[in-house]
């Protein structure tokens, strides 16, 4: 798998700000895939990596996580109807919508 350029740390608070607080789409992910130059697969599982990674460190709530995968969601499903389903951004969007369930058993 080849190595995604590294991403600036404001970019990255810009951009799950955003999709925790009004949502991302494909079309808003555009001007940043262009500038960093990566696919918007690979933008989306960078950010979501972010996500899961701050969560398991205890560094934010589920309430929180599960709000910047939501908002993600558009751009990861829009992605997914064009070409593969970008992994692992859907298996950690559908990780974190498990959790908003509660589960008997």
């Amino acid at each position: 798998m080849p190595m995604i350029k590294a991403i600036h740390h404001s970019e990255v608070e810009a951009l799950l700000s955003m999709a925790q607080e009004a949502g991302l789409e494909l079309t808003g992910l555009s001007v940043y895939c262009r500038d960093l130059g990566l696919r918007p697969a690979e933008l989306l599982n960078a950010l979501s990596i972010e996500v899961a990674r701050r969560f398991v460190l205890g560094e934010m709530p589920y309430e929180v996580g599960d709000d910047m995968m939501n908002g993600l969601f558009t751009a990861i499903f829009d992605v997914g109807m064009e070409e593969a389903m970008p992994q692992p951004a859907f298996n950690i969007y559908l990780a974190f919508d498990e959790g908003e369930y509660q589960h008997l058993g």
